[in-house]
């Protein structure tokens, strides 16, 4: 038997020797077994494919990148504006009614020597009554009351009449009862102001009428 080149080098295990693994061969589906598969049914697993492919990627990306959240716009909070009490007349002189007893007496025999009547007017102790309410008209017994509205000093020259004009309200300022109490003389000036106060309210109130 004549042997060939091939058969040489295969007996000198120069040419390696190829066999079939039969586990492999084995587990390989034979033509009969091969499932045919409609075009329609590749391209909805490629679809399927696709889609499970986006939801993977949706979510890492979900994962991966912070959420941004929009900054909430401030809330506008309305402003809630106090509406004043009008009244005719306030009359404010800071005293303490528990110890100012005298003062307090003075004062009301002032109050009613005006003839004013008991729903047009008001009588305020404390300043921080006084932001509660719009005046027309306004008496201030002492120099610390004049301060405290008007906020500016006021001296007490000679009898004055003429009205200060504080937010739309016609201010006059008269002795506090204490001090005409130390000072008695200074009552005759006291009641002037009092009195050109009332005429004055009284002189516009009759102008308005004949205006109308």
């Amino acid at each position: 038997m004549t042997m060939t080149r091939e058969d040489v080098m295969r007996e000198l295990e120069l040419l390696p020797v190829w066999t079939l693994n039969s586990t492999w061969a084995t587990q390989q589906t034979s033509p009969t077994e091969m499932q045919i598969v409609a075009p329609s049914e590749v391209l909805n697993n490629q679809a399927e494919v696709v889609e499970n492919q986006v939801e993977v990627i949706d979510k890492q990306d979900v994962i991966a990148r912070p959420i941004e959240v929009e900054p909430t716009p401030p809330s506008i909070q309305g402003v809630v504006v106090e509406v004043k009490q009008k009244v005719a007349w306030m009359l404010y002189c800071p005293l303490d009614e528990a110890t100012d007893q005298d003062a307090l007496t003075l004062l009301n025999n002032m109050v009613r020597a005006m003839q004013l009547l008991s729903t047009d007017y008001l009588l305020v102790h404390q300043s921080e009554t006084l932001a509660r309410y719009q005046s027309a008209n306004t008496l201030l017994f002492g120099l610390e009351a004049a301060q405290a509205l008007l906020g500016k000093a006021v001296t007490f020259e000679g009898t004055t009449e003429q009205p200060y004009l504080h937010d739309e309200s016609c201010c006059w300022v008269v002795p506090h009862p204490k001090q005409l109490m130390e000072n008695p003389s200074l009552k005759r000036e006291a009641w002037q102001i009092m009195c050109a106060a009332k005429a004055h309210v009284q002189k516009a109130a009759s102008e308005r009428l004949q205006q109308t």
